[in-house]
């Protein structure tokens, strides 16, 4: 596979705290600037199949409207594996991926029950049920750090430290982080990202952030940092950052701020709604209050991240539409030109960034959730990725079609597309 690296250049950011950003204009002789769609997959173990099937229409939807831009990939977890493969290969490939995941295949065992598991490897230290034996082979047979050709980042829990921690490869992240840490300690968002230089740290940030509590080891993990050797061990980014979608929201800042390019919609992929209990129809033994526990905690933690992403933008919407009209004004009247310039620059800053240290930016999200149960986080199984796969594919068909947030920049499906894509092939014939 052809190596094709982001490579855009801009200067770096230099504001101190406290003071107005600095302008700056792309030169006039620049190319266009490309618009970034951000995909957010949050993890959710075999339900992760469901992030494949939306990858798959969302790859359908730029193909027919010839939507050409590059795409940051974020996820945790499963989300994380899958952020991967998309930013390698694409959403065919990620399909092809999840048709293949047997239980064997990621779980290493042959006994179904997680108590005799349990019982089994009660001794194991680290403790956990599963060994990470056969989902390493997988990831070690298939990583590269040298295939990745778009921006990806991927979410994992500092379980030494208790932080989050997001580990990136991408040249154009790296300017940013580069960026961010010559700004004053107020004003930084990035010091937790990561450089994933190495596949052998990339295999170790896959298989960290997909190490569920208990079910899954966690992972011992040495990494450079701001000229210092870091090392710590880590687990599960579903546990502190289920669904990243504050590195989406950092990674759109950074590049419009910079002037790297424009953001199209971040697109959040929320595949773990917590089923709903039917009396004497759910075991509720040891695993299955375990299993069910890190659901809600999940889907409760996520909800008002994704709620406050929202307000922000509805507020940013605001406050540029008053300093719009103040602006309006301010030019109609007697003051020379450099004073007002001065007071436009002032005004945007402190109230655009409602009272912040940093810049805030408006981006469209597009939430994807599944509309029916989809099933164990376990349950590796062909025909029910197939399923998940499905669903994924049709749900996002729908908020393609109908989400408000769709705009000029992402047109949305007509009714003529949307039953075009429904009626096409998901997974190819034979597979």
């Amino acid at each position: 596979m052809n190596l094709t690296r982001d490579a855009t250049h801009s200067r770096p950011r230099t504001a101190g705290a406290g003071s107005a950003p600095e302008s700056r204009k792309p030169p006039s002789d620049s190319a266009p600037l490309p618009t970034f769609d951000c995909l957010v997959l949050s993890g959710g173990g075999a339900k992760g199949a469901y992030g494949a099937g939306v990858a798959k229409a969302l790859m359908a939807y730029r193909q027919l409207k010839d939507i050409r831009g590059p795409v940051c990939y974020v996820g945790a977890s499963a989300g994380a594996l899958n952020a991967y493969v998309l930013a390698t290969a694409n959403a065919d490939d990620l399909v092809a991926f999840w048709q293949a995941a047997t239980r064997r295949k990621i779980l290493g065992a042959r006994l179904t029950s997680p108590a005799i598991r349990a019982i089994l490897r009660l001794t194991a230290r680290p403790f956990s049920i599963y060994s990470n034996v056969g989902l390493e082979k997988l990831i070690r047979a298939n990583a590269c750090v040298d295939t990745i050709k778009s921006p990806l980042v991927v979410a994992a829990t500092d379980y030494t430290r208790g932080e989050l921690k997001a580990f990136y490869a991408s040249r154009l992240i790296d300017k940013l982080v580069a960026s961010d840490s010559r700004l004053s300690p107020d004003q930084q968002r990035l010091g937790h990202f990561r450089r994933i230089s190495t596949t052998e740290l990339l295999i170790k940030a896959l298989l960290a952030s997909s190490a569920i509590p208990i079910f899954f080891p966690p992972v011992q993990i040495t990494a450079d940092h701001r000229g210092r050797r870091e090392t710590g061990w880590y687990i599960d980014g579903g546990v502190g950052n289920h669904t990243p979608t504050r590195e989406a929201a950092y990674f759109s800042r950074f590049v419009t701020e910079m002037q790297f390019g424009r953001i199209g919609f971040v697109i959040c992929v929320k595949q773990d709604p917590p089923r709903v209990l039917r009396d004497g129809r759910q075991p509720m033994d040891f695993f299955n209050i375990l299993t069910r526990t890190l659901e809600v905690y999940h889907h409760v933690h996520t909800a008002p991240i994704v709620a406050a992403w929202s307000r922000i933008n509805s507020e940013v919407r605001d406050q540029r539409r008053r300093v719009h009209e103040f602006t309006q004004w301010l030019r109609s009247q007697q003051i020379p030109p450099h004073i007002i310039d001065q007071v436009i620059s002032r005004a945007t800053f402190d109230f655009v960034n409602l009272g912040g240290a940093t810049s805030r930016v408006s981006a469209p999200m597009l939430e994807i959730e599944p509309s029916t149960s989809l099933g164990d986080p376990l349950e590796f199984d062909p025909e029910r990725a197939r399923e998940n796969i499905e669903h994924g594919y049709m749900d996002t068909l729908r908020v393609l079609r109908e989400s408000s947030q769709m705009s000029d920049i992402r047109p949305p499906l007509k009714d003529r597309e949307y039953w075009q894509l429904v009626n096409q092939p998901i997974v190819a014939q034979g597979s």
